[in-house]
């Protein structure tokens, strides 16, 4: 049985690689789309290593991070898919991780979501002449 000590340097070396990866990853992740790594792997939300961090204009977590590098994708897919996912939270719609987006989960058409974009504004627009006429 492992005491304390033992337990605790464990622990502390899993961190550690932990982090190395997730720092290597981001460096892969930020020379192959162009972005500042020291500034991106001083980014990470809340100093939490491996979770969510800014590179460039984008907020991205590690899961997209590893997917970007493993399956090789193009800086398209992840620009095509950031800007849907941003739309489709905006309606309500299910918002696809970035390995799904990548093998072509069902989505929105970009017709689609003008169409919605549309409405709402059409709504909105209802709703201010709607509130103008009932100005007392």
């Amino acid at each position: 049985m492992k005491t304390n000590m033992e337990q605790s340097v464990t622990k502390e070396h899993a961190r550690a690689m932990y982090n190395l990866g997730c720092t290597e990853y981001l460096r892969l992740f930020c020379e192959k789309h162009g972005f500042d790594y020291e500034d991106a792997k001083d980014s990470w939300v809340s100093d939490e290593i491996g979770g969510v961090t800014c590179v460039g204009d984008y907020f991205v977590d590690m899961g997209v991070i590893i997917t970007d590098i493993e399956m090789n994708t193009t800086e398209q897919d992840f620009v095509e898919w950031y800007n849907y996912c941003l739309d489709a939270n905006e309606f309500g719609l299910v918002v696809p991780n970035f390995k799904s987006w990548v093998l072509g989960c069902p989505r929105s058409s970009k017709e689609t979501l003008e169409h919605l974009r549309k409405l709402r504004q059409d709504l909105d627009d209802c709703i201010k002449k709607e509130k103008e006429n009932t100005l007392f």
